[in-house]
């Protein structure tokens, strides 16, 4: 074989093999990246959670207040009805009496009467303020919780064709390796490729 020859077929094996190093070294940072793109994707993830979890807090909070405006509804009712009540006695005594004393019991039971009346009417006055306020503050605070949802979700979805493309990429690269890699050389890829998901896994638990 010619010597012009042999020196052609040694130059194109150690193009070659800077084609595979340089290659192989790409594999690696590439490597490196998706493993830092999943621990963003993963944070992301457990901030939406916490948002959700935040939104079912205020949710039961305010069923809470919805059962304890009920209740004091009722009491309200069945003061009405006491009051109710204690006005029917009056006119009964007052139709069955005609002294002055009775006049005068009349009297003082229809000025207590008339004080219940008006500390009924605060008491209701006081439950529909304090009912219209929660209702409000508990419609802004499940507002902002669901804004910051879909904010993060957003950003989530927007991150995610991105991440897609890069491991598109980053197969086609691997595949490449790996159809030029001996025995030997494939196991180690298998290790190297291995490790980033192993440690993405351990972070995740």
């Amino acid at each position: 074989m010619p010597k012009g020859h042999t020196n052609i077929i040694a130059g194109e094996q150690m193009i070659k093999a800077d084609n595979w190093t340089a290659t192989y070294g790409d594999f690696l940072a590439l490597s490196d990246r998706f493993t830092h793109e999943l621990d963003i994707f993963t944070d992301l993830m457990r901030a939406n959670k916490a948002v959700l979890d935040q939104v079912g807090q205020y949710t039961e909070h305010v069923d809470a207040t919805s059962k304890q405006i009920s209740a004091q509804v009722e009491q309200v009712r069945q003061a009405w009805a006491k009051a109710d009540q204690t006005a029917a006695q009056a006119a009964q005594l007052a139709y069955k009496s005609a002294f002055e004393g009775v006049r005068s019991s009349f009297t003082s039971v229809t000025e207590e009467l008339s004080r219940s009346v008006q500390a009924n009417n605060r008491a209701t006055s006081c439950v529909k303020q304090s009912r219209n306020a929660i209702y409000w503050t508990a419609a802004g605070c499940i507002s902002a919780c669901f804004i910051a949802t879909l904010i993060t979700t957003y950003f989530a979805n927007a991150r995610t064709p991105i991440i897609e493309d890069e491991i598109r990429l980053k197969a086609a690269r691997y595949e490449l390796i790996w159809s030029n890699a001996d025995k030997q050389e494939q196991g180690r890829l298998s290790k190297l490729l291995q490790g980033p998901v192993r440690a993405s896994l351990h972070q995740t638990r």
